[in-house]
């Protein structure tokens, strides 16, 4: 259940909207941008964020846990400007392992984006190019993040205590 608020929807909607004007002073305005939607988890952050960039064309897609764990896609990434969305980078080793696949489908660039940054959980030298606030080393649940499929629905942001 939850157990302390985190991050409340305002801290969430201001740290959206800063992540989306970085990203679009990143880019040249006649590219089109590949959003790719790590997980379930990511749908909410992916959808707040995919509102508030600008660019006149977005193709979104989304990874399944079973294309991660079997390296395969049903798109191709090649001569892209490909953006990766994560809700929460805790140990790094998924958005590397992300990174380091889709790099060998030559997109023209691969940057990753990640609302929460959980540092203290960083398993390898991984950091996303866009980190939206800092996570305390607690378990959250909240604006996507589940335990167990439950508490997606969340508006805020909450430390989990079982």
């Amino acid at each position: 259940m939850p157990s302390k608020l985190i991050f409340d929807p305002l801290t969430i909607s201001k740290a959206v909207g800063e992540l989306a004007a970085r990203i679009n002073a990143s880019y040249p305005r006649d590219i089109e941008l590949t959003t790719l939607c790590v997980m379930n988890a990511s749908t909410v952050f992916h959808a707040d964020l995919l509102r508030s960039l600008t660019y006149p064309k977005i193709i979104s897609r989304f990874l399944t846990p079973e294309d991660i764990a079997m390296d395969t896609y049903s798109f191709t990434f090649e001569d892209t400007f490909l953006l990766i969305i994560d809700t929460i980078c805790d140990t790094g080793v998924t958005l590397a392992d992300i990174q380091d696949t889709l790099e060998g489908h030559n997109p023209f660039s691969i940057h990753t984006c990640c609302l929460l940054d959980k540092i203290t959980a960083r398993t390898n030298n991984f950091h996303p190019d866009y980190v939206g606030l800092t996570c305390p080393p607690e378990f959250v649940i909240g604006y996507g993040l589940d335990h167990k499929g439950l508490y997606r629905n969340l508006p805020s942001i909450y430390a989990f205590k079982d």
